[in-house]
């Protein structure tokens, strides 16, 4: 076997409801991924995207990513990447914290096509970065520009890269890469997935941590961790590598005056310190009732309890969610909405929703360059 471990989303530095010891689970998460990529005898990395969960990571997070990639090369392994838009700095000028590693401990492969023999076996490969939504049209024309190139090539052929599974027409997704790859190593998507492409494989290896609720059903039948990869099989399917160290988190159901016998049976059972989240279902919920529920919860060994109240829709999880292709909050539609008494035309609505995302995504800047853009046109 010719193996490749195919990681994404691993979130370095990210400190989920601002506790140290989520922080500290990512990196204990990342560690165990490399000891698992060395005891499988992997000799390729590739991380697409989102490595850091801020551009500018806590120094820590940089240290951790430094001893795992130096543990990497020691033993001979590559490792390829491309950014996310965790990873993106919001400012032009600024250095992306893969670039303290890049062409040391890593390669950043965006907009290169790479070619290398790994036991034998002949490897292209091609990588490209989360692009801005100013420069979606151009991140196409690399993308089949590198497609082109490596259909010219002898080998096996990966295609690294951040997208969302499914995006808006201004934006890429995974139906709109192109064709030619024999594996499409993506990033973006925090659960697993694998699907046929254009005559090839592609996946998301999903988070190698539980970064939201709603990841939590689909962890509990996935699981998290990483792929690996076999060269040398006729099609590239990828083979689930499972993390034992992920915190454990469950949801449950609770009316505030009713024994908690169940939840406290399940956090006794865990080796590490869970999280619980609560959804109430009392129509008036007590707060000092509920204060009195999150203390003996902590007392029995919870690290952190959530809690919502109850709604009465159907509760609907973010694996089938993308089944539907719709988002749970749809902003698009909320804007289109609010600004519909102003009679505007439907390209000016249009352009409210583009203001708005290149904002809230890509920040500032990247709002001036496409305001610049169109006034140029």
């Amino acid at each position: 076997m010719t193996l490749v471990a195919h990681l994404a989303d691993i979130h370095l530095g990210y400190r989920q409801y601002g506790l140290a010891e989520r922080e500290q689970d990512i990196y204990e998460s990342f560690e165990e991924t490399v000891e698992k990529i060395l005891e499988e005898h992997a000799k390729t990395v590739v991380i697409s995207g989102d490595l850091f969960h801020s551009p500018r990571p806590p120094i820590r997070a940089l240290y951790v990513a430094k001893k795992c990639f130096e543990k990497l090369s020691t033993h001979g392994v590559r490792i390829f990447c491309v950014l996310g838009d965790h990873d993106i700095p919001r400012r032009i000028g600024e250095w992306n914290p893969v670039a303290f590693f890049k062409d040391w401990l890593l390669t950043h492969v965006n907009g290169q096509v790479v070619e290398f023999d790994q036991d034998g076996v002949k490897t292209v490969l091609a990588g490209l970065d989360k692009p801005p939504l100013v420069a979606v049209e151009r991140a196409r024309q690399k993308l089949e520009e590198m497609s082109r190139k490596a259909s010219g090539l002898e080998g096996r052929k990966i295609l690294i890269t951040h997208v969302p599974l499914r995006g808006s027409a201004d934006d890429l997704s995974v139906d709109s890469l192109p064709s030619g790859f024999d594996y499409y190593a993506l990033g973006h998507e925090h659960i697993r997935k694998v699907m046929k492409k254009s005559g090839g494989v592609a996946a998301y290896p999903g988070s190698i941590e539980i970064l939201s609720r709603d990841e939590i059903p689909v962890w509990t039948k996935d699981g998290k961790g990483f792929y690996l990869v076999d060269l040398t099989s006729p099609e590239l399917e990828p083979t689930p590598i499972d993390l034992k160290h992920v915190r454990p988190q469950a949801v449950y159901e609770v009316h505030l005056s009713q024994p908690l016998t169940e939840i406290l049976e399940w956090v006794s059972s865990q080796s590490k310190k869970p999280i619980v989240h609560l959804n109430v279902k009392d129509s008036d919920v007590d707060a000092k009732k509920l204060r009195e529920v999150i203390d003996l919860l902590r007392s029995h060994g919870c690290l952190e309890i959530r809690y919502r109240r109850a709604v009465a829709e159907t509760v609907v999880s973010f694996e089938q969610l993308l089944g539907r292709g719709q988002p749970a909050f749809d902003i698009e539609a909320i804007i289109k909405q609010s600004i519909s008494q102003a009679q505007l035309s439907q390209e000016e609505t249009e352009l409210t929703v583009t203001i708005y995302k290149i904002f809230h995504n890509e920040g500032e800047q990247a709002l001036k360059e496409y305001i610049l853009k169109r006034a140029r046109k």
